[in-house]
């Protein structure tokens, strides 16, 4: 069995990249036909799953503009406000299912590798010299094949669903952002996310005027878009309207105060008594 390779030196790239260049020949053997039959179609489940997830928060916009009487096109395709609703569910429903599909798919090729690793790792130890194991612990040696196994099972799943899907899904919102909104938000998000990144380990105030200094970027984009020049002509009406009302004096706000008072004390008196009338009442005829 070849070495997975080990090093005392910690966080070396080139022994991590020697490590995954190891694991892979498990994902793609040769002359194994029907692994790659189901890694294909694993990653396919994949790929259709970041599909319908990307698409689902779309879907969920085209109903609730359909629900308010926004007309974007999606009557064209004689959906409606309830059809884009059951689109909503279904695409929720075909995330997890197809998710499912993918390990369901994939669980005999990661077996398989797990056994194959594992009758590897046997052979190799065994065919070690009698003063190895005699100085090694057979609990010490399980514990270190076990780990060697689930570690070979996490990179084969890391690099098969981890990876080429994230950069696929960040593709496919980075699209769809530029498409239906504009190249502008795209840029605020992803300096968002490479800020967010770079300065998380910075002090607690650099990241507080981070953030401001962003909300103030955004609300000025925000202020540009037709929604946002709506909702600031309403701040401006509702500033008109607050300087025409007309405020009570002090002596009508008293009256209108104790007024509100007395009444609130006559109705409690009412339901007081109304509740003791029924009270005596329910005793006498218990009794």
């Amino acid at each position: 069995m070849k070495s997975l390779g080990t090093t005392d030196t910690p966080h070396d790239r080139k022994v991590e990249i020697r490590v995954i260049a190891r694991v892979m020949p498990y994902l793609w053997p040769k002359g194994q036909a029907w692994v790659k039959w189901r890694v294909v179609l694993a990653v396919a489940s994949l790929i259709l799953a970041k599909l319908v997830a990307v698409a689902t928060p779309m879907i969920l916009g085209a109903a609730v503009d359909s629900l308010s009487g926004v007309d974007d096109g999606s009557r064209l395709l004689m959906l409606g406000a309830v059809g884009l609703t059951i689109a909503y569910g279904l695409s929720r429903i075909l995330d997890s299912g197809f998710q499912q599909l993918r390990d369901v798919v994939f669980a005999k090729v990661g077996q398989r590798a797990l056994r194959q690793v594992g009758l590897e790792t046997f052979q190799h130890i065994h065919n070690m010299s009698l003063r190895y194991h005699l100085s090694r612990k057979t609990g010490g040696l399980s514990r270190v094949m076990e780990r060697g196994v689930k570690g070979v099972s996490f990179l084969l799943r890391f690099l098969l669903f981890s990876i080429g899907p994230l950069v696929l899904q960040l593709v496919l919102i980075s699209a769809a952002l530029a498409t239906f909104f504009d190249v502008r938000y795209l840029v605020v998000i992803a300096v968002a996310v490479v800020g967010n990144s770079y300065y998380s380990d910075q002090s607690l105030l650099y990241r507080v005027l981070g953030i401001l200094a962003i909300a103030a970027v955004a609300g000025m984009v925000a202020l540009q878009t037709a929604k946002g020049v709506a909702f600031w002509a309403l701040v401006k009406g509702s500033r008109t309207e607050i300087r025409k009302v007309v405020w009570p004096t002090r002596q009508e706000t008293v009256q209108t105060t104790m007024i509100v008072v007395g009444f609130v004390l006559l109705v409690a008196l009412m339901l007081w008594g109304l509740d003791s009338f029924l009270g005596w009442l329910v005793s006498r005829a218990i009794a």
